[in-house]
């Protein structure tokens, strides 16, 4: 989505939602487990203050939800931090970062940008897979205006090619109710 829409709330209350188990989106059912969710533009407090005004009841557990707010970039480390929570919560069902930009290997310039944003991504892809988990990555639109959505993803099309799917909020910034694109 666009810069300050809603992603990383969006983000939080799906993350909230397979911990808690239940519905996500006020209507998809979910199987519980755990998730942890790499909150990589947020603090602690303002995490705190978003759970707080998520309209769950304050006595549910949030055992499952695992938050994190600082971790090395991919390629420092990042990978095999996300690969020992993997290992360590057999019960995952959800991984998010947000956002790729904080995560990911910095461009070179070296390479081919497709290939960058594609292989950046595919390291991430091969966790999902061997794990059976599904990771979300939070990432950015760029002002578009294209009749295809996917063609306003930040970056080259390395980014939508390697996803198994592309999820997409828009909304006007007038307006309170936004329309996700799958």
């Amino acid at each position: 989505g666009s810069p300050k829409i809603g992603k990383s709330i969006l983000a939080l209350h799906l993350a909230l939602a397979v911990a808690i188990g239940g519905v996500a989106f006020g209507k998809i059912s979910v199987i519980q487990g755990a998730v942890l969710y790499l909150a990589l533009e947020d603090t602690e407090r303002r995490l705190q203050t978003r759970i707080l005004d998520a309209d769950i009841d304050l006595t549910t557990s949030l055992s499952l939800l695992s938050l994190v707010t600082q971790i090395p970039k991919q390629h420092e480390g990042g990978i095999q931090y996300l690969e020992w929570w993997l290992r360590s919560h057999t019960n995952a069902r959800l991984v998010i970062i947000d956002t790729l930009q904080i995560f990911r290997i910095p461009i070179s310039g070296k390479k081919d940008r497709y290939a960058e944003d594609y292989d950046a991504l595919t390291e991430i892809k091969r966790l999902a897979d061997k794990y059976k988990v599904a990771i979300m990555v939070v990432h950015h639109l760029k002002k578009g205006g294209d009749s295809d959505w996917t063609q306003e993803i930040s970056g080259t099309n390395g980014i939508a090619g390697s996803a198994d799917c592309i999820l997409a909020i828009k909304r006007e910034r007038t307006q309170s109710a936004a329309i996700l694109h799958r």
